[in-house]
C-alpha cells in the first residue's frame, strides 16, 4: 500500500505515496487532539499532564524566539512542529517513507509558512507591520551600529 510512486489515480489527479502518508499524519494527529481534547479535567491525570507538558515545552521554545509574539504564532509553529516530528518517525515504520523525503513536500510546508507570514506580517494585505526584533536586516544593522 505504501510503495513507492503513485497510490492512486482519479482522472488527471494523482495521489502518491507522499500525499497519502501526510494524510495519514494528519488523521492520526486529528483523532488523538479529538480523543484527548473530550477528556479533560481540572485535576489532570497522566496523559492530559504529558501532553500539556508538550504545548508548554513548545511554547516556552517559540516565546524564547519572540517573546511578544509567542501566543500569536505559537499554535501555527507548534502544530507544524507536531507534524514535522511524526512525518519524520513515519520513515521508522516498515513499508512507509516519510513524507519529508519528497521535494514536493518540503516545498509545501515552505510555501504554507512563506504565505502565513506574507499574511500576517504585510500591512499591505491586512497584517501588522514586522516588529524591528524579527526584522533580520533591521536587527542585524542594529547590533553593528551599537558595536561600535
Amino acid at each position: 500500500m505504501f510503495d513507492e510512486g503513485l497510490f492512486y489515480r482519479i482522472g488527471p489527479l494523482e495521489i502518491g505515496t507522499t500525499v497519502l502518508t501526510s494524510w495519514c499524519i494528519i488523521l492520526v494527529i486529528w483523532l488523538v487532539v479529538f480523543i484527548i481534547s473530550r477528556r479533560l479535567q481540572v485535576t489532570p491525570g497522566r496523559i492530559q499532564t504529558i501532553v500539556e507538558g508538550g504545548v508548554q515545552a513548545i511554547e516556552n521554545a517559540v516565546s524564547g524566539v519572540t517573546p511578544q509574539f509567542g501566543a500569536v504564532i505559537m499554535p501555527f509553529i507548534g502544530s507544524l512542529w507536531v507534524f514535522l516530528i511524526l512525518a519524520n518517525l513515519a520513515g521508522l515504520i516498515p513499508g512507509v517513507h516519510s513524507p519529508t523525503r519528497d521535494l514536493s513536500a518540503t516545498a509545501a510546508l515552505a510555501v504554507l509558512v512563506f504565505g502565513r507570514d506574507s499574511l500576517v506580517w504585510n500591512p499591505c494585505l491586512g497584517g501588522q507591520e514586522l516588529p524591528p526584533s524579527l526584522s533580520g536586516a533591521k536587527s542585524y544593522s542594529a547590533s553593528l551600529s551599537s558595536d561600535q
